[in-house]
């Protein structure tokens, strides 16, 4: 579902990194124990930013600048983790 470049330990996604789904969506920034955690920015597939700031374990600590552009059209905060980053990418 996506391709990872960055750092490892133990085998997971730990530490600075790049994460691009098929979808077109790109996480750069922080990664722990193979979540975006601490400070990352994900762009929608035409490079525009629609989130920068601090992450938690997938979860995007406040609101999105924009919606969601996609077949979920509409979410925001917290919910959008599980179409940008979910746990078995």
């Amino acid at each position: 579902l996506g391709k990872y470049e960055g750092n490892f330990v133990n085998g997971t996604e730990n530490g600075q990194g790049k994460l691009v789904r098929h979808n077109g969506l790109v996480y750069v920034g922080a990664f722990l124990r193979g979540k975006a955690h601490g400070q990352g920015t994900i762009f929608n597939k035409d490079g525009k930013v629609l989130y920068t700031g601090k992450w938690d374990m997938n979860c995007p600590m406040e609101k999105l600048n924009t919606p969601f552009t996609g077949p979920d059209q509409g979410i925001w905060g917290p919910d959008i983790s599980k179409f940008l980053l979910p746990d078995d990418y």
